[in-house]
């Protein structure tokens, strides 16, 4: 699931829905339950996170990465070059936006330049955007996220 997952969750939704019903299937699966029951619970039991919120994790991380600079030169003038700028970043570090890039055609807003950033600047609390060590962040984001489902 994790595989990729930066590039082809920018996918149409109906694919995105195909692959969370198959997630869905896996987890009953290994949980040992029946086709009717719900899936929600065994996403918290097993501590995994459902598809979308998994999208997210994973974009988290990447701009986490790009904010701090963590990931090759080659990307970060990607991100720069399609209007992805830090805005805001406060002395105390509790505040870190990143600037919504202008989108105009449906393959921009579903491109992890405009999704990415904006998952970043509403969806994940200032306290959590604003940790400074790698492991730290991916602990505290997805805790925030398993605590959505």
């Amino acid at each position: 699931m994790d595989y990729g997952n930066i590039s082809w969750s920018t996918t149409a939704q109906i694919h995105l829905q195909k692959i969370a019903k198959l997630q869905n299937k896996a987890i009953r699966i290994i949980s040992f339950k029946k086709k009717e029951d719900s899936s929600k619970p065994l996403y918290i039991q097993n501590s995994i996170l459902p598809l979308s919120l998994n999208i997210i994790f994973n974009q988290g991380k990447f701009l986490w990465k790009l904010i701090h600079s963590k990931l090759p030169q080659s990307l970060i003038e990607i991100f720069s070059k399609n209007g992805v700028t830090l805005v805001e970043r406060e002395l105390n570090r509790q505040l870190v936006k990143l600037n919504l890039p202008y989108q105009r055609t449906s393959y921009g807003i579903n491109s992890i330049f405009y999704t990415g950033v904006k998952r970043w600047n509403t969806i994940i609390p200032n306290n959590i955007t604003s940790i400074t060590t790698f492991l730290s962040f991916k602990k505290n984001l997805k805790n925030h996220l398993q605590s959505l489902v």
